[in-house]
């Protein structure tokens, strides 16, 4: 298995993991145009701008994820797993090899999850993540929790 920073052949395999508009921004936000295609998703999430790794498995993406700061935090955004891998622990790992690479980091992390996904928002509690006042208003407009670790 192996964490890398993400490729255009990555996204252009993301771009088949979700099968509806709602799929799509539940993942990206509501910016997120659908039906996908790969230079307007890049736009979308900002690949050129934010830093976006893979993990990966005999060329097979497994997962993916963005860092970038925000907040003043090293903020956590884009997470997914392979539809067909989850439930296999990958999600625990992707996050282990992202605080890996920023162990130097002296930030803490935040992310937003959305208030429904319950397996991602126990995920990052088992991480260590906690539940925080937004200071902005994008969890209640988008209905997510705000949560820093």
């Amino acid at each position: 298995m192996e964490f890398r920073p993400a490729q255009n052949s990555d996204i252009l395999q993301l771009t088949s993991w979700f099968n509806t508009k709602k799929e799509a921004q539940n993942w990206g936000g509501p910016l997120i145009q659908f039906p996908i295609e790969l230079g307007q998703l890049k736009k979308d999430i900002s690949f050129d701008v934010h830093t976006s790794f893979a993990l990966i498995n005999n060329d097979e993406l497994l997962g993916f994820i963005q860092v970038f700061d925000k907040y003043d935090y090293k903020h956590i955004g884009r997470v997914v797993i392979n539809p067909h891998m989850r439930g296999e622990g990958l999600g625990l790992k992707l996050m282990e090899y992202l605080f890996e690479e920023y162990k130097e980091c002296n930030k803490s992390y935040s992310l937003y999850v959305y208030k429904d996904n319950t397996k991602a928002k126990n995920l990052y509690e088992k991480l260590g993540f906690e539940i925080c006042e937004d200071a902005s208003t994008y969890g209640k407009n988008n209905d997510c929790f705000f949560m820093k670790k």
